[in-house]
Parts: C-alpha cells; sequence; structure tokens
C-alpha cells in the first residue's frame, strides 16, 4: 500500500488524466457499460502501465538509505491495510450499552446475576489500516438480530468495569451455553493501580504464550536501524515480572504517542491475560510510559490505556533481559536505512 501510495504520487496528474480521456475517446460509442466491459478495463490497463513504471522508480529510490525514525515515530511499521468480516453484538440498555465484547469468559468467574437485556446482533465488513486498527465499519448486514442475555458479573471485577453475558437465544455466531464478557471503554482510570483493583489483576494477570512464541519482544531503535529480539521468561522469573508490573505507580497519561515515541529507545510488549475480561497487549516504553489495549479482537469501540510510570519503565525493560532467555535474533526481524521496510510482528 505504501509503495502503490509513493508511486501514484510521483506520477504527473496530467499523465494519469490523458490515459484516462485517450481510452474514453476509444471507447466512445461502444456497447457494453459492465464491470469488466473494455470501457472500463482499458482505461485501468493504461494507468497500470503507468503505475508500473512510476513503482521502478519508487522502488529504485528505496535503495538509498533512510532515516527510520519517522517510521518509529509514526508506528507505521506494521502490515498492509486488511478487510475482515466480524460478527458483534450491542447491548440496547442502560447502563450496559456502550460495552464492548471481548471473548469467552471462563464460566467459573462468572458472579451474581445483575439482571437482563437485549442485544443486536451481526456482521459487519471491517477494514484494518497499515498499523492493524479499524478505519471503517459496515453492518450488521441485513440489520442484524435481535437476541435476550443475562448479565452477570465477573468474580472480583467491579461491573462498571466488565461484566459477562449468557445468551437465551442463539444467533448464527453465539451459543446460549457460554458467558462472553464485555468491558467499558468509557470507564476511567486515575492511576494504574485503580486498572488493576478494578480487574482484580492480583488474581487474573498472566502472560499469554502463543504458538510457542517468547511473550516478549523487545525493540531497541536507532537513527538507522530498528532491531527485534524475543525473550523467553521460565517460571520464576515470569512471576517476579507480573509482580514488577503490578508493584508500578503512575498516572493516566493522554501525551501523544507520537511525542512519548520521539524520546524512546527501547520499546518491550508483550500479551498479558487478565482472566475473565480480555486478552491485552501491553506495550512498555524506555521514556517513561506503559500502554494497554484489547489484542485479537475487533471493537466498535477503540480501547486504549496510557500510563506514565516514570523510571520503572525502564526497571522492567532491563528486568526482562536479565531474566529472559534471549532467543536468536532473526536477521528478518531487523529493519534497516537500506531495506526501508519492516516485517510483520
Amino acid at each position: 500500500m505504501k509503495l502503490w501510495e509513493n508511486t501514484m504520487n510521483e506520477l504527473e496528474p496530467g499523465l494519469i488524466a490523458g490515459a484516462m480521456e485517450y481510452e474514453k475517446k476509444r471507447n466512445e460509442g461502444k456497447s457494453g457499460s459492465g464491470l469488466f466491459s473494455g470501457r472500463r478495463l482499458l482505461p485501468a490497463a493504461a494507468c497500470l502501465v503507468l503505475l508500473l513504471a512510476g513503482a521502478a522508480v519508487i522502488l529504485f529510490r528505496q535503495a538509498e538509505p533512510q532515516d527510520l525514525s519517522a517510521l518509529w515515530n509514526a508506528g507505521t511499521l506494521h502490515e498492509d491495510s486488511s478487510f475482515e468480516s466480524s460478527y458483534q453484538v450491542t447491548i440496547r440498555e442502560a447502563p450496559y450499552a456502550a460495552y464492548q465484547s471481548t471473548y469467552v469468559c471462563d464460566p467459573a468467574l462468572a458472579g451474581e446475576k445483575l439482571g437482563e437485556v437485549t442485544v443486536l446482533g451481526g456482521w459487519y465488513q471491517v477494514q484494518y489500516g497499515p498499523d492493524g486498527k479499524a478505519r471503517t465499519e459496515n453492518g450488521p448486514e441485513g440489520g442484524g438480530e435481535i437476541l435476550r442475555a443475562e448479565v452477570f458479573g465477573i468474580r472480583g471485577v467491579s461491573p462498571d468495569t466488565a461484566v459477562c453475558l449468557k445468551y437465551l437465544d442463539r444467533s448464527e455466531a453465539l451459543t446460549a451455553d457460554r458467558y462472553y464478557s464485555f468491558l467499558n471503554p468509557d470507564k476511567a482510570f486515575g492511576t494504574f493501580a485503580d486498572f488493576f483493583a478494578s480487574t482484580a489483576a492480583a488474581e487474573h494477570l498472566s502472560l499469554r504464550r502463543q504458538d510457542g512464541m517468547a511473550p516478549l519482544l523487545l525493540e531497541s531503535v536507532s537513527r538507522k536501524e530498528i532491531v527485534r529480539a524475543s525473550y523467553d521468561l521460565d517460571g520464576a522469573a515470569e512471576e517476579k515480572f507480573l509482580k514488577a508490573i503490578l508493584a508500578c505507580g503512575g498516572t493516566a497519561s493522554a501525551e501523544a504517542s507520537e511525542t512519548i515515541l520521539s524520546s524512546c529507545t527501547k520499546r518491550l510488549s508483550c500479551r498479558v491475560q487478565l482472566e475473565g475480561i480480555a486478552v491485552w497487549k501491553l506495550t512498555i516504553l524506555d521514556s517513561g510510559y506503559l500502554q494497554l489495549e484489547p489484542s485479537g479482537i475487533h471493537l466498535l469501540r477503540e480501547i486504549s490505556l496510557q500510563f506514565r510510570i516514570g523510571d520503572a519503565a525502564k526497571e522492567l525493560i532491563r528486568l526482562a533481559e536479565q531474566q529472559g532467555v534471549r532467543r536468536t535474533v532473526d536477521p528478518a526481524a531487523t529493519v534497516t536505512g537500506s531495506s526501508g521496510a519492516a516485517q510483520p510482528e
């Protein structure tokens, strides 16, 4: 997508307009107006020739070394845009109307019944941007379906932070024999300690391991290179790391990500699970900040938390480097000024 955008920017607008006008005149008076008619395909073919020529120029230019700090600061080191069909539900009654569905909840964590609600469920077509975040949504298709559900608390978790639902009706994508967690995106946390208290983190927090991958990823950045390395923690080291997270102080921060990243030289990220609520991507920046956002799910509303934790950030990164077993760094995970592109996470 970046190559496409750069190519379009490099081409003279007159060239593209000329190609379209030429094909328009050639097809005047010809029959056929369908999607695959010559009237539609020939202008595209003409523009494609120009685009390929432009792409060659861009690729040649990208062979030159470039400053990667802008990519790091802008957070653009991600895959290209993609589309996905996602089944989403929206609670129709207060006080849960804003709550967002996260994942399946362990029945053992379901607490007291809080009431009953109805939800609107349906399929949404979601477009994700290069940074992996949803950009546009269309749906629900066909107007969706109305489902009845019971609302339960989650053990140890404040109901104004998260609840779980058990559906009384089956749907196209949901069953009536499971509990589904819902997170409140409007819940504000003044401090990092408030967040952990509201989510019963002392009881529910754990590191998330997937597909045998190491749980911690450390990115180090210089002006011309970003190096990624994975660290694995044994049981004792993992316990020490989690305790250090829970011991962090800090207050909520609204500082712009660009500002935070501009003074950051190391960024540590991992997936943590708050059982009964959601899996989160946790990011620690040596500039003194900690960020949290739900991972592996699409939300109709973005949820993102950020706290300023000061020197505790560097201590957590140092702990990961000292206690973790560093895996061999894959050369493909290193971004250099000559390559000009990062590998996906």
